[in-house]
């Protein structure tokens, strides 16, 4: 009977179209809550499909292992059920009433499990708010799975549907079920990974690559502690360099930029072009240490 769940569901995971689509869905649903926290639009990063890949595997594949383990613990399970509640159905010269009371209670758990499996999970979302939230749709899909399990009846000799297999209909509905969840589950463990990534941030900025913005020309980055330095520069033009301030992300050929001051509360996002004439990028250990301010007699320094 599971084969037959088993063979098109996994076939469809191992479809690499499905694989990726998860991959970039993750990685796109994870930097959009990532850049909502910090108060910036996800669109604005450019990411590449590329960059949303490499961004998911590992959580997806955190994932996806999750979700082979409980197959594998269920694969090992059902036989031993089947067998269970097999016997204590059947009736003997000592009928087992207890058993037999057992077992009509575990089918009924078994086809309320849709129901019963979330409601739990949302009671755990009172201690556990977290964990609740990322298991609830695999509550569910769970739950579908159960459902049809406890539907076909494998212990049940009489049942004349045993040995015929399932409709192929009810194959494809429980299939989309299972992986809407399962997209499902990977949004919601993508928000909190994106959440948790915006608040580690902010409690540590200063944790951030230092960067140094060299300039031809003024380009009035202003944020809470950023300085402005002015250089001597080829033929008497000034370079104007920027200090305090931290790699947010590089994507979509952009630097993001942040200052040392920033929080939730106030800051700013720069954004800068990669490879635009007259601009150079320095990548130091720690941005908020002067790379040497020159005296006045050089050509002075201003704060902006």
């Amino acid at each position: 009977m599971w084969k037959e769940v088993l063979r098109p569901a996994l076939g469809f995971l191992a479809n690499v179209t499905v694989v990726t689509a998860l991959l970039v869905y993750f990685g796109w649903r994870r930097a959009e809550t990532h850049a909502a926290r910090l108060g910036i639009d996800e669109s604005i990063l450019g990411m590449s499909t590329r960059e949303y890949v490499l961004r998911s595997v590992g959580p997806v594949l955190v994932l996806l292992v999750g979700v082979g383990a409980g197959g594998l613990v269920w694969l090992s399970i059902e036989p031993r059920l089947t067998v269970w509640l097999r016997s204590a159905g059947q009736s003997g010269s000592k009928p087992d009433v207890g058993g037999a009371r057992g077992a009509r209670l575990s089918v009924l758990l078994l086809s309320n499990a849709w129901l019963l499996l979330p409601a739990g999970v949302l009671l755990l979302g009172y201690v556990w708010p977290v964990p609740a939230f990322v298991l609830f749709p695999v509550s569910i899909g769970v739950g579908v799975l159960l459902l049809s399990y406890a539907r076909t009846r494998p212990w049940d000799p009489a049942d004349p549907r045993l040995g015929q297999g399932r409709r192929p209909w009810t194959l494809a509905f429980v299939g989309v079920l299972v992986l809407v969840t399962l997209f499902w589950t990977a949004s919601n463990y993508a928000e909190v990974m994106g959440r948790r990534l915006a608040d580690d941030f902010a409690g540590n900025v200063r944790g951030l690559p230092g960067v140094s913005v060299h300039s031809e020309r003024r380009i009035h980055l202003q944020g809470p502690g950023v300085r402005e330095v002015v250089l001597p520069g080829n033929e008497g033009r000034p370079v104007y360099r920027y200090e305090g301030l931290r790699l947010l992300e590089h994507a979509g050929g952009k630097y993001f930029l942040v200052s040392d001051g920033w929080t939730m509360q106030q800051g700013v996002v720069f954004i800068l072009r990669d490879g635009d004439e007259g601009l150079r990028f320095d990548f130091v250990r720690d941005a908020g240490v002067s790379l040497g301010v020159p005296d006045e007699s050089t050509g002075g320094s201003g704060d902006s």
